[in-house]
């Protein structure tokens, strides 16, 4: 259940707001083992969600916006998975003809996950992240209305981002590729 709101200021500002609650029954959770392995579990979560993005076009071709999203469990689950309780981006994207230029950054919130003590316990807290920044850059060329060419570098401040406990991304990183569209 989702409830928000979204607009424009003239053609130049653009807003979209949120903000809900999420009750979640059985959810399949993962959590850490005492060997670093993971393990499956199913448990219970309720949590408001929430979001705002915000765009802005100041001049032809380009657009500068960003957001935040996150939620707050109204409950205290058994295990805790890791979601990050916030997730917020800001971008710059210009447009010039064909080509597509773009820069971005996202700050990946605190992460935790559970693990097992022994036999008969959870432990609240295996592993924590103390959150993440992922600078990334992107250049496309549009060859048709169907293909785009694209090459874009990642994780370009080489920052240890966990997405899962124990396992990080590896340095910086690009990637090329060819974008279909049907």
């Amino acid at each position: 259940m989702t409830l928000g709101f979204s607009g424009n200021v003239h053609t130049r500002f653009a807003y979209r707001a949120y903000i809900g609650m999420s009750f979640v029954r059985n959810e399949l959770k993962f959590y850490v083992n005492q060997n670093g392995t993971f393990a499956a579990t199913n448990d219970s979560d309720n949590r408001v969600i929430y979001g705002v993005e915000l765009e802005y076009l100041p001049i032809g071709g380009l657009r500068l916006g960003g957001g935040i999203f996150g939620y707050i469990d109204t409950d205290k689950p058994r295990f805790v998975t890791n979601a990050p309780t916030y997730d917020a981006n800001v971008f710059a994207e210009y447009t010039l003809r064909r080509w597509q230029f773009g820069v971005n950054a996202d700050f990946i919130g605190k992460r935790r996950w559970s693990g097992v003590a022994n036999e008969n316990g959870v432990a609240p807290i295996a592993f924590m992240d103390k959150g993440d920044i992922d600078l990334g850059v992107r250049v496309n060329y549009r060859v048709s209305n169907m293909v785009d060419i694209y090459v874009e570098g990642i994780n370009l401040l080489n920052s240890q981002i966990y997405d899962y406990a124990y396992y990080y991304r590896s340095g910086i990183g690009f990637k090329a590729g060819v974008k279909l569209e049907f």
